[in-house]
């Protein structure tokens, strides 16, 4: 280190002294309470209604009610605040008579002298001797606006200062030097419109982001990461995945609300280089077939985009119609415009389509174009009834043998109703008589033939909407579909997954995930699942993730949002996502620490990027079956959810997983499967049934539950069964990831997995809730493994390797290790790949 840049980092920490020292305490503003937690001992019940924010001029009222079980007499009630240091700053207690129902008391805090910061809270009730108490426990924070305004100019003068040291040696902190800049100008802008508890939210984070880089710089760049900067300029669309020069690269960003210069220029500040927009109906078209002038509004923002290198995806959003196409087709605003199946949907779309699908061929940046939104289909005219009249007939000439399979008294194939709107005469008796109410619509014969139907039509107009943009644009089309595909009853919309990924060129949904989950320490594995489906499907298209959202929950978790986004990003990157962009009302932004999280781990992935392709590109060894046929049978209950079950165990057992479909398997995809896990599948295709039989025949190993598959695509049952062989794993118990995650392990001893460095506990067997992949990729092992459970846990590594160099924290680690929760790590484990897999066998 220089003498210059040593005096330069001795100047930086005087001034950061010194304005701390001028801070000063006085000036309150507001008090706000985060949500609490209440113990769950019976038979009391304690809730505390605290106060969103309120000023500390009067003292803060909290009113506690007491919900009992019974009655008990002279009961203590204590209430008390602790500031950071866990020092009582007030207490209060109080003797009552608690009666059986709800009992109310109240607690006041007189915060007026109180110092600026968190304080945490508790109301406990003591109802009988020896017995634990029932509590409610909460945090709040104490903000004091001139306070604030002061740590926020000291941290601005001390990020300035330490802009130009960055500049000098350590360009690797540029990012995080920016998003704090970034950070302190929402502060300022927060700070105007008198948003105390976002100015209050930002100035910590500051405060702290300014000192991680210190620390880091400090350490004489100790802590730069392994792996090359990443070229982010001019990405292009290379097959599966995109590309910058000649190293893959992956995108991140967000949906722009305005298609301005300045939100791009805001993404390239942060790191990201992808932007959505939307150009619709509303935007282009003034009347049927009547274009608006509209080019104007975006032609500085393509060129900023080229100028910026920032890739650029175009949804043509045809559910946003503007205001004539609703008076010319008034069901579109009784049913919503997503429904394409309506009359002059298909117009307005190709109306729009027409006039922007040239103008948008020109724009070298948008390397593809979203032609719908999430749609649903419901075809119900009096047309499609006698449509589907007629294919019924052709599957049952004979009106006995329809009646007998759809178990109804139909006196003729006339008195076939659609969507349950229609009944035939002998059930109208049947209901006069008093009998039970059931619809032959909601049987299960009836729903395989009337959804199969409604999903061909759906997918003839998918294939007129995907050949009129074709013969227009030389671009890559895509459908974006909802993060629902594991919901019960979502077949009933008209869509058909696999089919949209085999005739578009790219895969694309969106997604909105938790930080909160009743099991895991966030939404798992919903997310990871719904992106390994997209890429399963269809393993040579991209797959974009064009809408991101997150819900934080409501307690304070900033804790664990930086964890929270950085393993969420991991996860569907390795699950096959080539691009990511946020929601355009997104909070993410409102949450500082987790927008670092999300630029740095872009930037992580990145500059990982060779690695995390060699990932995407080798295809795990499970494949767990969806099966579309079971999708239908009761509205997927309880294939879709065993499904998910299965994916969340095998998650955990070293090798990942993927998901194989019915059609995959009749054409050849089991060729390379080493374990293919069936969940609960009631119904499944002829094609794939023998398939999966051949499979097994020709030495194939399956985890499957232990209930037989009794029905084939039409719901007809199945005489057949698949037999048990020497390879075969039967997950018994309650149909649970864990019984997967076990089934996995029995594939091991049987020799259908190979042997693979992978977490397990001392006693070797897997970690529940440590989701893992290994691979090897040029001659070295890469481990990712990342602790999803709420508390760490000691990880043990089978095989040889017993250390290795974390590429995400640029530091060495050393197994056994103590794995703390949402921290991923990607780990190059030392010695050759081959000598570890062969001391592994």
């Amino acid at each position: 280190m220089s003498t210059a840049y040593r005096h330069l980092l001795l100047a930086v920490l005087a001034l950061f002294t010194v304005a701390f020292a001028m801070r000063a305490e006085a000036g309150f503003s507001s008090v706000w309470s985060f949500a609490g937690v209440g113990s769950d001992k019976a038979p009391l019940r304690v809730s505390v209604d605290s106060v969103k924010e309120q000023t500390a001029d009067a003292p803060i009222a909290f009113s506690c009610e007491i919900v009992s079980k019974r009655r008990f007499h002279q009961s203590l009630v204590r209430f008390q605040v602790v500031d950071a240091t866990g020092t009582a700053v007030s207490e209060d207690a109080l003797i009552i008579d608690l009666t059986a129902g709800a009992n109310a008391c109240a607690f006041q805090w007189d915060a007026q002298d109180a110092v600026p910061g968190h304080y945490a809270a508790r109301v406990e009730v003591h109802y009988a001797p020896g017995a634990n108490a029932a509590a409610y426990d909460w945090e709040m924070l104490r903000v004091d606006a001139d306070n604030l305004a002061e740590r926020l100019e000291a941290s601005e003068e001390r990020i300035a200062a330490l802009r130009d040291a960055v500049a000098e040696e350590h360009p690797h902190l540029a990012l995080r030097l920016g998003l704090a800049e970034h950070a302190a100008k929402e502060a300022r802008r927060a700070s105007g419109e008198g948003a105390w508890k976002t100015f209050a939210n930002y100035v910590p984070y500051i405060e702290s982001a300014a000192q991680r880089i210190f620390d880091d710089m400090l350490l004489g760049g100790a802590r730069e990461r392994v792996g090359e900067a990443p070229n982010l300029e001019k990405p292009v669309l290379n097959g599966q995945s995109f590309s910058a020069g000649e190293r893959p690269v992956y995108l991140f960003g967000r949906v722009l609300e305005e298609a301005s210069p300045d939100a791009l220029a805001e993404l390239g500040g942060l790191g990201l280089n992808f932007a959505v927009v939307e150009l619709s109906p509303a935007d282009t078209l003034s009347g049927p077939g009547k274009t608006r002038a509209y080019e104007k509004r975006f032609e500085a923002f393509f060129k900023a985009a080229e100028q910026a290198g920032v890739a650029v995806s175009v949804q043509l959003a045809p559910h946003k119609t503007g205001g004539w196409p609703l008076d010319m087709w008034p069901e579109i605003a009784e049913r919503g415009a997503k429904e394409m199946s309506l009359p002059g949907m298909m117009e307005l779309f190709q109306w729009h389509a027409a006039s922007v699908l040239p103008y948008l061929a020109k724009q070298p940046m948008v390397h593809s174009i979203g032609v719908l939104d999430a749609p649903r289909f419901r075809f119900d005219s009096e047309t499609v009834r006698r449509a589907f009249v007629e294919h019924i007939e052709r599957l049952y000439p004979e009106r006995y043998t329809l009646n007998r399979a759809w178990h109804t008294h139909l006196s003729s194939f006339g008195d076939i109703g659609i969507w349950g709107d229609y009944r035939g005469y002998y059930d109208d008796i049947l209901l006069a008589e008093g009998a039970e109410e059931t619809r032959y619509q909601d049987r299960r014969a009836y729903q395989f033939n009337w959804q199969r139907f409604h999903i061909t039509l759906s997918n003839r107009l998918l294939d007129e909407v995907h050949d009129f943009v074709a013969a227009r644009s030389k671009k890559v089309h895509y459908v974006t579909l909802p993060g629902t595909a594991f919901e019960a009853g979502e077949s009933r919309n008209g869509i058909d997954r696999k089919y949209l990924a085999s005739r578009f060129e790219t895969s694309a949904c969106k997604l909105t995930v938790r930080l909160d989950d009743p099991v895991f320490a966030m939404e798992f594995p919903e997310p990871a699942a719904a992106c390994a489906l997209l890429r399963s499907m269809a393993p040579e298209h991209p797959v974009l993730l064009t809408s991101l959202d997150f819900q934080f929950g409501a307690g304070r978790q900033d804790q664990r949002e930086y964890g929270f986004i950085s393993t969420l990003l991991w996860e569907t990157a390795l699950a096959g996502v080539s691009a990511t962009a946020l929601a355009p009302d997104t909070e993410l932004f409102a949450h500082p620490r987790a927008l670092e999280a999300f630029a740095v781990t872009a930037r992580d992935i990145n500059r990982l990027a060779p690695i995390v392709q060699a990932f995407q590109r080798n295809l795990p060894p499970i494949a767990v079956l969806f099966s579309e046929s079971s999708r239908i049978f009761d509205d997927g209950v309880p294939h879709l959810q065993s499904c998910l079950y299965a994916f969340e165990g095998c998650s955990f057992g070293g090798y990942g997983a993927r998901f194989i479909t019915e059609e995959q398997c009749a054409n050849g995809g089991l060729d390379s499967v080493k374990v293919l896990v069936i969940p609960e599948t009631p119904a499944l295709s002829d094609a794939a049934f023998d398939a999966i039989a051949a499979y097994l025949g020709a030495g194939g190993t399956i985890a499957r539950a232990g209930k037989p598959i009794l029905y084939d695509e039409r719901g007809d049952s199945r005489a057949g069964v698949l037999p048990n062989t020497g390879n075969t794993v039967l997950v018994r118990g309650m149909n649970l990831p864990t019984e997967y995650l076990h089934a996995i392990d029995a594939a091991i001893v049987l020799g259908a997995l190979p042997a693979v460095a992978r977490p397990v506990n001392p006693h070797g067997y897997p970690l529940e809730g440590v989701s893992t992949r290994y691979i090897e990729h040029e001659g070295a092992a890469y481990l990712y493994a990342v602790n999803l459970r709420k508390e760490a846990v000691v990880c043990h590594l089978t095989g040889s390797a017993r250390a290795g160099t974390d590429l995400l924290g640029g530091s060495e680690v050393t197994f056994p290790m103590l794995m703390e929760p949402l921290r991923p790590m990607l780990v190059r484990l030392h010695g050759p790949a081959a000598q570890l897999h062969a001391a592994g066998q």
